[in-house]
């Protein structure tokens, strides 16, 4: 995924989970060359669970997707990026990027 559409989220967003309709959207710095974005859904006693959480890897001025954590799914996914997944990881970030996008144009 391209830096802009990132930086276009980020300017929107923040770094501090916000709250659209339907659930709550966050993206955090982890460092210089990492991210999680994710959607997050209200669980029980006010807390919230990530559906899902995507942690992006800056390659080669690409945000590559190198893991995916779902605790709105059964069974609860945790997949790290390989050879096997790549597809799956890069679809679903995908997803999750545009549910971003489309929140900003509800709000």
């Amino acid at each position: 995924m391209d830096d802009q559409r990132v930086i276009n989220l980020e300017t929107v967003f923040g770094y501090e989970k916000k709250f659209i309709t339907n659930g709550y959207y966050r993206i955090r710095q982890l460092d210089e060359k990492q991210k999680e974005v994710a959607f997050l859904i209200s669980s029980g006693c006010g807390s919230t669970s990530v559906h899902p959480q995507i942690t992006i890897k800056k390659i080669k001025n690409e945000w590559v997707p190198i893991k995916l954590i779902d605790m709105g799914t059964s069974p609860t996914q945790m997949i790290y990026r390989d050879e096997n997944n790549q597809k799956y990881l890069d679809e679903k970030f995908e997803c999750l990027i545009t549910k971003f996008e489309q929140a900003i144009k509800q709000s």
